[in-house]
């Protein structure tokens, strides 16, 4: 079944969260230590940060998308001008982040929600895209290269706060 890709509403916050923690507690439980993480994985404060986070979109190149199945929020694509200090936010914007319900790994929504979030930022006008990737979460590694982005040389020693190293990857739009 193919899902329905659609920009995001407040009223997705909750199912946002809920696919958010799931699947970092499935993509991450042996590449982090989720149990001391400085943003605990709580659905309740993951949700108060997306009714926050998702009225941005349309503002300033910001991005929400939602992967529906029968009606249920599966996963979430969130996009935004880059925020790396190497890169001018004018022309290149970051995939921050592209998760999927655990239920649901290996079925092309995730290429679809990638395809979709790489779509809107090449007709926002930007010229690459970029995102950041744990250097252990190899199974997003080799999607990801699969998808045609490329390592581009930058590393981060401790990624976002998290305890991991990351990889920047890169695709020209």
């Amino acid at each position: 079944m193919e899902p329905t890709i659609r920009a995001a509403a407040v009223e997705d916050a909750r199912a946002i969260a809920e696919v958010h923690v799931a699947s970092w507690k499935a993509a991450y439980a042996d590449i982090l230590d989720l149990d001391n993480l400085a943003h605990p994985l709580d659905v309740g404060e993951r949700e108060q940060s997306w009714r926050d986070r998702i009225p941005r979109v349309g503002d300033e190149g910001f991005r929400t998308w939602v992967a529906e199945l029968d009606g249920t929020v599966v996963g979430y694509a969130f996009t935004r001008p880059t925020e790396d200090d190497d890169l001018n936010p004018l022309e290149v914007a970051e995939v921050v982040a592209l998760y999927l319900h655990p239920d649901h790994f290996g079925a092309g929504i995730g290429r679809a929600l990638l395809e979709r979030a790489v779509a809107g930022i090449r007709n926002q006008g930007f010229l690459q895209g970029t995102l950041w990737v744990l250097e252990g979460n190899t199974r997003a590694i080799h999607f990801y290269r699969r998808e045609g982005w490329r390592p581009d040389g930058a590393r981060a020693a401790c990624y976002r706060a998290l305890n991991a190293p990351a990889l920047r990857l890169r695709l020209p739009l």
